[in-house]
């Protein structure tokens, strides 16, 4: 994890909100917003983050469910998330995988690695199936 740290966003649960704890200087976050913007919410709830809106629940539902069950969330998501200076929200692509962590205390964290993408590659099998 420490050659990723500087791409992560990390949380930890805060009675029912999963709050900031750190966003890195090279994740998806702050490439979106701009550091500046994108450090701004640390300390707060993910739902008053810069990138809240009506999608929330795509950010919080693997939150809780990595810490519920431990494994792994790898997910490929299309959404529209604001940019700073306000506007229309702008579509994006992203592949994320968020990970259940720990702090040297023991205290639980979730780790999420996103990378802005376009690309989508399914098997040809798999469009048959469809």
């Amino acid at each position: 994890m420490k050659a990723r740290r500087k791409q992560l966003v990390v949380l930890r649960k805060h009675e029912e909100h999963w709050i900031c704890v750190d966003i890195g200087e090279d994740s998806a976050m702050a490439e979106w917003l701009g550091r500046d913007v994108a450090k701004s919410a640390v300390g707060h709830p993910i739902e008053q983050s810069p990138m809240s809106n009506e999608a929330n629940r795509l950010l919080v539902e693997p939150l809780d469910h990595v810490t519920t069950f431990g494994a792994a969330w790898y997910g490929h998501v299309g959404a529209r998330f604001s940019r700073p200076g306000g506007g229309l929200a702008d579509p994006v692509n992203y592949q994320r995988l968020v990970l259940a962590c720990s702090f040297p205390d023991g205290s639980l964290v979730v780790a999420t690695f996103v990378i802005l993408t376009d690309d989508i590659s399914l098997p040809e099998d798999a469009a048959a199936a469809a």
